[in-house]
């Protein structure tokens, strides 16, 4: 599978567990990650307060998931800007774009501007901006470590996103009471000057071999499809993907339905709730990141998937809130086994030319699954929190053992995947494309 061209030289004096972290270019991506990421996780807890406290829940799960729908036509964008600029300088100007619709919307909280119409504008803003620049975020990684350490660097790289969602969400509950949730928003703006500072130190990298004979963005989206269909071990990643993107998103984008559906819950012991789901999965993360090459692919989908089932069946039945933020952390143990697990097999899986374009699709389907997801959620007043919960594992549960029967894990782990079959099709458009064979 392809890597990136030029030489990378690591500090040798890294411990094996973060290996990813000794080459300088990814260590200063991934640090600066961190913060910007807990500042968009403590902007999307206060803003799904704040729309329930002012327009009611109902409204909250709207604002959520309209933020969400731009992923179906921007992030196809991206995967193909991914895969014929460098990018760096895409991601760049991304997260640009994305401090600025943050700014935007600080300023409105601030000068009264909280209805319904204004969150909605600045949630489909700031999700067209931020689907443009997640699949480049994901392909990038392949630029900045080479492929020994690609495992390691998609882990850590999982482990960031479960950083932001531990302080994230717990942050902004003890803020918003005394400091209000415009200190929120304006903390997330100032996260992404951190980001803009960590892209520029890192060094200049060479656009994806193919990008000079790049088809046009359309033509371009639809090949990489074909790529990712044609590849059995791709098909089952993004199923995986999309299922877990179903069932996790309204805990993560839509915890204050559960919180007070559930529980009752006032702000603080809302961002221990939604928190208790990143604390799960930075536990999950270091043992992963400990014992990581002695599992395979498939044996740590098989752990998480039955975990998570488990969890969220705990989260259903927890008759106190202090049981529920324990099964959320059981939740965010098995979400992080999943997420880190699903993408290192995708990257393991794909030609770095595509890799954009993949990464894309994921995102598309991510754009699919959780505004499904989180609308379900918002059912709560009709259904009632704890049998959606109790469905989604059930899922979990029924989706895991059919997958065992056809042995779909199988495919995931490299050694005994198998690529695209090539056809006249696909050659033409990809003359030089090597199948994704292991």
């Amino acid at each position: 599978m392809g890597g990136p061209t030029t030489e990378l030289v690591p500090d040798r004096r890294v411990p094996g567990q973060v290996a990813a972290l000794g080459y300088r270019d990814y260590r200063w991506f991934w640090c600066s990650s961190v913060v910007s990421n807990t500042g968009s996780m403590m902007h999307m807890a206060a803003l799904n307060w704040v729309v329930a406290d002012l327009h009611g829940v109902t409204t909250a799960t709207f604002v959520a998931s309209i933020g969400l729908i731009p992923m179906l036509v921007s992030s196809p964008i991206g995967g193909a800007i991914a895969d014929r600029f460098e990018r760096r300088l895409v991601f760049l100007w991304a997260v640009v774009l994305q401090m600025l619709t943050a700014a935007a919307l600080a300023l409105a909280y601030e000068v009264g501007w909280t209805s319904v119409g204004t969150f909605a504008a600045l949630a489909v803003i700031g999700g067209f901006t931020g689907s443009i620049g997640a699949p480049v975020q994901q392909a990038i990684i392949t630029d900045l470590v080479p492929v020994s350490a690609m495992r390691n660097a998609s882990v850590l790289n999982s482990t960031q996103f479960t950083v932001s969602r531990s302080l994230g969400p717990t942050l902004a509950g003890l803020l918003i009471g005394p400091l209000g949730a415009g200190t929120v928003f304006w903390a997330n703006t100032v996260s992404f000057v951190v980001l803009i500072l960590g892209l520029r130190t890192m060094e200049h990298r060479p656009p994806p071999a193919r990008a000079a004979d790049a088809e046009g963005y359309v033509a371009s989206f639809r090949s990489g499809c074909r790529y990712t269909v044609r590849n059995p071990g791709l098909r089952v990643t993004m199923l995986a993907g999309f299922i877990v993107a179903l069932v996790s998103s309204p805990l993560q984008l839509n915890g204050q339905v559960i919180a007070k559906e559930a529980f009752d819950a006032g702000p603080t012991a809302f961002g221990l709730l939604v928190g208790a789901f990143g604390y799960g999965s930075l536990v999950s993360a270091l043992g992963v990141l400990a014992f990581d090459r002695g599992w395979t692919h498939k044996g740590l989908v098989m752990t998480g998937f039955p975990l998570f089932a488990a969890g969220l069946y705990g989260l259903a039945i927890s008759p106190v809130v202090a049981l529920g933020i324990v099964a959320n952390a059981v939740v965010g143990v098995a979400f992080m086994i999943l997420m880190s697990t699903i993408l290192s097999a995708t990257h393991a899986l794909c030609d770095d030319e595509y890799r954009g374009r993949v990464m894309s699709v994921w995102m598309l389907l991510w754009g699919v699954a959780a505004p499904i997801g989180i609308m379900v959620t918002g059912l709560a007043e009709v259904l009632g929190i704890r049998w959606i919960l109790a469905g989604f594992a059930t899922l979990l549960a029924v989706y895991t053992l059919l997958a065992r029967w056809r042995g779909s894990f199988d495919l995931i782990d490299p050694p005994l995947a198998h690529g695209p079959t090539p056809d006249a099709d696909l050659l033409e458009e990809s003359p030089d494309a090597t199948v994704a064979d292991a």
